[in-house]
């Protein structure tokens, strides 16, 4: 799993702030990038636990965005594909990307 604070906005657009005084708009609010990698028989249970965790029914909460992963590469010992990504049995994964403003610390 990866964490990365980020900025942009969907539908909710930009919003205004007050500083020392002065009011600024603020075009692009700060949200969390989350990525994570999973078998994909734990696609569904994973992109449930993000949904109850991170949905409060208001404009803001994110979207999940699923890929295949087409090839991976260890950089350290050169492996490719699934020896890549683990050691045990065959793993095939998808990315899970979840873009949301108000969830990092219920995410995490």
């Amino acid at each position: 799993m990866t964490i990365v604070d980020v900025r942009g906005h969907g539908t909710q657009r930009g919003h205004k702030e007050v500083y020392r005084g002065q009011e600024y708009e603020v075009d692009l609010p700060p949200k969390v990038l989350v990525t994570v990698f999973v078998r994909d028989e734990m696609v569904a249970s994973v992109r449930r636990a993000i949904v109850e965790a991170a949905r409060t029914g208001k404009i803001g909460d994110g979207k999940i965005i699923e890929s295949d992963i087409v090839q991976a590469t260890r950089i350290r010992t050169c492996e490719s594909g699934d020896a890549a990504l683990s050691r045990s049995k065959r793993l095939v994964t998808r990315e899970i990307q979840l873009a949301g403003g108000r969830h990092a610390n219920r995410l995490a």
